[in-house]
């Protein structure tokens, strides 16, 4: 056999796909003609444009949901303090501004300088270089309760109620100098110290002797009997002023 009739050496693997790529490139041509076609291609390209990005942080969230959240958490401004009030009021609320905005020592140092005023900014003056810390242990040194337990003792047994001051006032400032009479101390015994020394702080032997009578047993449920047998007390008052029997034999 001469080499001019031997055929040359065709790869069909090559050849089939050669084949299957120009019949899809005329189906492909033949169909982009159609309206139709070009509507649904047009429309799959929109919809795959706006499809957002799956981004995912390190925790496992959508970086679109972190950014969004963030976005509508809104700043916690802390309050102003005077040294008129209790520090430990303020530094509880601080800390909670503190823990929300997700401070760290240096911005906690700067809104506490902010904070201040009045008397308690005085003493600014000479803490410069201060740490947040060693400024907050300045600070407790000179408006907190710390080592005056038996002032605020003293002060409790000798509250009283005043005029004008509703129940709830009263039960408020009772537990306020509870908290810094017996600082750490969170046991019944304080709860019914509490509520020995509201119903004394009432003032009134009458209203005493009715709450003594419902025996509560906590500070709050002498709160709210105080203040039923109160508006028990000031309706009956009512009515009986405005009686027209009462009035008759008044005359």
């Amino acid at each position: 056999m001469s080499a001019k009739d031997k055929k040359p050496y065709v790869d069909n693997r090559a050849y089939r796909h050669g084949k299957v790529a120009v019949n899809k490139a005329f189906e492909y041509s033949n169909e982009s003609s159609d309206p139709k076609f070009l509507e649904q291609r047009l429309k799959h390209g929109e919809r795959r444009k706006r499809r957002p990005e799956s981004h995912v942080s390190s925790s496992g969230e959508p970086r679109s949901r972190i950014r969004r959240r963030c976005s509508s958490r809104r700043h916690m401004k802390p309050e102003k303090y005077n040294g008129q009030t209790s520090f430990e009021t303020f530094f509880v609320q601080f800390n909670n501004c503190s823990k929300y905005n997700r401070w760290d020592e240096e911005d906690k140092l700067a809104h506490l300088r902010w904070s201040l005023t009045g008397s308690a900014a005085q003493l600014l003056w000479d803490s410069d270089g201060l740490t947040y810390k060693q400024l907050v242990k300045k600070f407790q040194s000179r408006f907190g309760g710390n080592g005056m337990e038996e002032k605020f003792q003293t002060e409790l047994q000798c509250r009283r109620r005043h005029p004008k001051e509703s129940l709830r006032e009263l039960g408020q400032d009772v537990r306020r100098l509870i908290i810094l009479a017996y600082p750490g101390e969170n046991s019944r015994m304080a709860e019914r110290v509490a509520r020995e020394h509201f119903i004394v702080a009432l003032d009134d032997p009458e209203l005493e002797l009715k709450v003594r009578e419902r025996e509560p047993q906590t500070l709050d449920d002498a709160i709210m009997i105080s203040q039923r047998l109160e508006v028990f007390k000031v309706s009956y008052r009512a009515v009986v002023a405005y009686s027209p029997s009462c009035q008759s034999s008044g005359d």
